[in-house]
């Protein structure tokens, strides 16, 4: 069945299963960036990097884009890593990044 109706809690529901069957996997996965196009890179909501000199997309970038960023240009699912940078799990972003870098506020919501 289709679901046509699937908020931001449904996805991070989904991804953290998906980190509960094969973490691994999913950390990779969360991990990989693609070289794309500036067109991709100006697009008004996938959030696209610039690493070496080229744009770069990942999954969360895609699936963030769906459901569009904040005032900041962030989008609201984030992936939480351990110290050893290896994926936590997904949750839900709230919070302010400006002069954060990687010390970014996140909710201790899990959903």
């Amino acid at each position: 069945m289709i679901n046509e109706k699937v908020s931001v809690d449904d996805i991070i529901r989904i991804l953290n299963s998906a980190v509960s069957d094969d973490k691994n996997a999913i950390n990779e996965l969360v991990n990989t960036r693609v070289v794309c196009n500036k067109k991709l890179a100006d697009h008004e909501s996938i959030q696209v990097g610039k690493i070496d000199g080229k744009y770069r997309v990942g999954i969360l970038g895609i699936l963030n884009g769906i459901f569009g960023v904040d005032e900041n240009e962030w989008g609201v699912i984030a992936a939480e890593f351990d110290k050893e940078k290896k994926l936590v799990r997904f949750i839900r972003f709230k919070g302010n990044t400006k002069g954060k870098g990687m010390e970014i506020p996140l909710t201790d919501e899990v959903i």
